[in-house]
């Protein structure tokens, strides 16, 4: 089969469209690995104003990984780190945006944010560095706090705010396991209104447990880690089927599926192929990139080889090498 470009706000994007997940990029000194690789969009994730310790315990990485019989499972720990702040990136954001352009390829940053003040912020930096590509994580299970996603009312009015700080940006927003149908309905209702132009399914599941506190009556963080990797692959996938239904056949908002691809039994090329299936356009790639043994260097030829194993398996043709 032949595929079409992928188009964001007047950007070409050949097909597949695969990009290093949030989690895989979070120290610039890393970037150089990815400059060389046929990745198309450099995803950094994610910037949280302000600057913050992150996971409790001494531990300052977000990701651990854990390998056992060839499989790959991941896990978020408590509290994102932050160790940039707001003057540094607004003092090298422009540089490294300009940097990612001279390989030919475009700069998206992941901002975080535990209130609409603290994203609107992340998104002005963004513009003013001339990011062309945002995406507003709203679901992190990295917190002690209930994440903004678990109201639609927060919800619309912090992707307002970024769409406001950022308008001329392609605006994704991330979203995990929701597996409340009517809560997601509304979100999705919402990501429609506010006129996104990608949602980003995470397979990320976070430890609930029940409470009255949340509008919905079900969720709030109970735990210190959430399933990722493999495992949360099969309500991704599923995830992703619900979100396209609720979109509608002709909705100008993109699906991208992340987590799961390259960590399981399946050839990661098949793990595309199952996403593309259900309707996604957009691929992550997280755990199957990141070494076992601490710090979790990037292993960059990953990205080349899943992109040819899923362009082998799909006999898919592409003009952009």
């Amino acid at each position: 089969m032949t595929l079409g470009p992928t188009l964001l706000k007047g950007m070409e994007f050949s097909s597949p469209l695969i990009i290093n997940a949030g989690g895989t990029l979070k120290d610039w000194d890393n970037l150089p690995a990815l400059l060389e690789t046929s990745l198309q969009i450099i995803l950094f994730g994610a910037m949280l104003l302000p600057i913050r310790e992150g996971s409790l315990g001494g531990i300052s990485a977000t990701l651990f990984v854990q390998e056992q019989g060839g499989i790959k499972t991941s896990y978020n720990r408590m509290g994102l780190p932050e160790k940039y702040g707001d003057q540094w990136y607004e003092q090298n954001l422009v540089n490294k945006n300009q940097l990612v352009a001279d390989y030919g390829k475009v700069l998206a940053i992941n901002i975080a944010g535990f209130n609409t003040g603290q994203l609107a912020s992340c998104a002005e930096i963004c513009r003013d560095a001339g990011v062309r590509i945002i995406f507003v994580d709203i679901s992190c299970s990295n917190t002690d706090q209930e994440p903004i996603c678990f109201s639609p009312e927060a919800t619309k009015n912090a992707l307002v705010a970024v769409k406001n700080a950022a308008p001329d940006a392609v605006i994704g927003v991330k979203l995990p396991y929701i597996p409340l149908p009517s809560l997601l309905g509304e979100l999705v209702e919402v990501c429609k209104e506010v006129q996104i132009d990608v949602i980003e399914v995470i397979n990320a599941m976070s430890q609930y447990y029940p409470t009255n506190a949340s509008e919905h009556g079900v969720f709030r963080l109970a735990g210190p880690a959430s399933g990722a990797g493999f495992l949360a692959k099969d309500p991704a996938q599923g995830m992703v089927t619900r979100v396209k239904s609720l979109l509608g056949a002709n909705s100008l908002i993109r699906i991208m599926a992340t987590g799961g691809i390259g960590c399981g039994p399946n050839r990661p090329g098949q793990d595309i192929l199952d996403y593309r299936l259900r309707g996604a356009e957009l691929f992550g790639i997280h755990t199957a990139a990141r070494s076992t043994e601490y710090p979790y260097n990037i292993m960059p030829n990953v990205f080349d080889d899943i992109r040819a194993d899923y362009l082998a398996l799909s006999g898919v043709e592409t003009t952009v090498t």
